[in-house]
């Protein structure tokens, strides 16, 4: 792990000194520009692990130059924005973000979700064996109590787990499977739909009622 935080590539396009000088700090090979328009160029001319995309730009709209970096690069972007309404959240998901972020933003959490994300598009072990035996208390105790008021087969608990550790970044139909099946390649997408369908109705019965949103084209996030 030690040497993909050395070797993670950043373009962090941003104004914010704070933001950019945390990157820069603990991702050495951070690339900081300042306006939507140079760094599409740069990002279209380059391989990065992570785009961090401030909305505190000069010039472009935020939304122009997501959309404008996910037409021609799959690369994650993480999208920091000031609204904090789900509305919000989900229409940058749809655009094409991996992950937003609220600002004001913490920046030990900011170093973390970057982290995150590019291990997360690294690695194809979304859902390992350590995840796998990790109860829901471990990953979100503040759920994992109201959970136990309601039955989940090991599918549902499996996939709650799922949502739970990636809260606020989309979790494609792929991870899904991978982390549902991972003994099986392409099991098909009417039984995956079945799990999310059930555990979707039985969050309904708590105070968790459509947290979890469908992005299209992309997966699902859990925003409770």
């Amino acid at each position: 792990m030690i040497f993909w935080v050395i070797d993670m590539k950043i373009l962090a396009i941003s104004r914010d000194k704070d933001t950019t000088g945390r990157l820069e700090r603990a991702f050495p090979k951070t690339t900081v520009v300042e306006s939507g328009q140079a760094g599409e160029r740069i990002a279209f001319a380059n391989d990065f692990d992570l785009v961090v995309l401030d909305q505190e730009l000069a010039t472009t709209p935020i939304m122009r130059t997501l959309r404008g970096i996910k037409q021609k690069r799959s690369t994650p972007v993480l999208l920091l924005i000031p609204d904090h309404s789900k509305d919000a959240k989900l229409s940058a998901f749809e655009t094409g973000a991996s992950a937003v972020l609220t600002k004001p933003v913490d920046l030990e959490r900011l170093t973390r979700v970057v982290r995150l994300i590019v291990v997360r598009n690294r690695s194809e072990a979304h859902c390992n064996a350590k995840f796998s035996t990790t109860s829901l208390s471990d990953v979100d105790g503040r759920i994992a109590g109201a959970i136990e008021k309601i039955k989940l087969t090991c599918k549902e608990r499996l996939l709650l787990k799922l949502f739970l550790f990636n809260q606020e970044f989309v979790v494609t139909k792929g991870m899904i499977n991978r982390c549902l099946y991972p003994e099986k390649s392409g099991t098909a997408t009417s039984v995956v739909d079945s799990h999310l369908s059930n555990l979707r109705k039985k969050l309904d019965a708590l105070d968790y009622a459509e947290s979890i949103y469908t992005v299209r084209g992309s997966g699902y996030v859990f925003m409770p």
